[in-house]
């Protein structure tokens, strides 16, 4: 990483944005889906921020996050959950200077084109 790049800061509710939005463009995500009652209920307890189908809660060991995905029909949903951790993990380390404990992806369905 280049230590003279300037760092972005983001509030919780940008970061939040700034990973559906990468979520979005990675190959075989159809959209983000809603976040379960339950889920809500346990991110709540655990001071977690929710929004547009990514639930982020801040560890000691860096952001925790939930991302709640539809897929495409036909896409490999093993792939398709490989490639949304390593997108996201690698657009939060490197435009800013937070680190990333964890990401559980939760498949929701599958959409038609």
């Amino acid at each position: 990483m280049d230590d003279n790049r300037p760092i972005k800061k983001f509030k919780d509710d940008s970061l939040i944005e700034f990973v559906a939005e990468t979520c979005l463009k990675t190959e075989g995500a159809a959209s983000l889906a809603s976040v379960d009652s339950d889920d809500i209920a346990e991110g709540i307890l655990n001071k977690a921020v929710f929004r547009r189908g990514v639930m982020m809660a801040r560890t000691k060991s860096g952001l925790l996050f939930d991302i709640y995905v539809n897929v495409w029909f036909g896409a490999r949903i093993p792939v398709v959950a490989w490639n949304l951790q390593e997108a996201v993990k690698k657009a939060i380390e490197t435009n800013t200077s937070e680190t990333v404990s964890k990401i559980n992806i939760h498949v929701k369905g599958v959409q038609r084109r």
